[in-house]
């Protein structure tokens, strides 16, 4: 062989070599981008399930009348009821000059925002149902001959929202809870 294709068949390994190394470069900085991917998407994920939860709080602020003394209830008195307050009974307080009406439509609307928030996945359920699953679902049940007037007479989706995760709350409170396996440690 001559020095001509010595130096060619040298060059050529060292073009080979050269891709071997480059290749197993590119796939550890293919690792690399998957992991730091991976990373970035989990820290994403936490950072959103915070400003969820952080979006629930500040709109459980924006509802401005306490609930077991404000107007509505004085007028109802519905959190001490057992039955659903009577439609007639709701709309005779709808005189001109009172804001019965307003006030309940305004807590039904309040409740309405809160729970296509959670089913939009922009609140966090969480916090939504520990801070208000009791009025909620009193407030919604009291006032469902009303609720289902409007349907009737208005809006057939009128505060449906509000009835889906109020009945869904319900069910889950219901549920009966699975025992653990006999066969798990109980941390002893």
């Amino acid at each position: 062989m001559t020095k001509f294709e010595l130096w060619t068949i040298g060059i050529g390994v060292a073009n080979v070599i050269l891709l071997l190394v480059g290749f197993i470069f590119a796939v550890l900085q293919l690792r690399g981008a998957k992991w730091e991917l991976r990373t970035i998407k989990e820290i994403d994920e936490q950072q959103h399930d915070w400003s969820r939860r952080i979006a629930a709080q500040e709109a459980l602020q924006k509802y401005d009348h306490t609930w077991y003394s404000g107007p509505l209830q004085e007028e109802f008195d519905y959190f001490n009821r057992n039955e659903p307050v009577p439609v007639q009974e709701v709309k005779s307080k709808f005189v001109k000059g009172s804001t019965v009406q307003a006030d309940l439509i305004k807590l039904l609307n309040f409740y309405e925002s809160l729970s296509r928030g959670i089913h939009q996945n922009i609140f966090d359920e969480e916090v939504i149902r520990i801070a208000r699953q009791r009025a909620m679902t009193k407030a919604h049940n009291s006032f469902f001959a009303y609720i289902e007037d409007r349907r009737r007479q208005a809006n057939p989706k009128a505060w449906s929202e509000l009835t889906s995760i109020v009945r869904k709350w319900e069910r889950d409170d219901n549920r009966v809870k699975p025992r653990a396996p006999a066969n798990q440690s109980h941390g002893n």
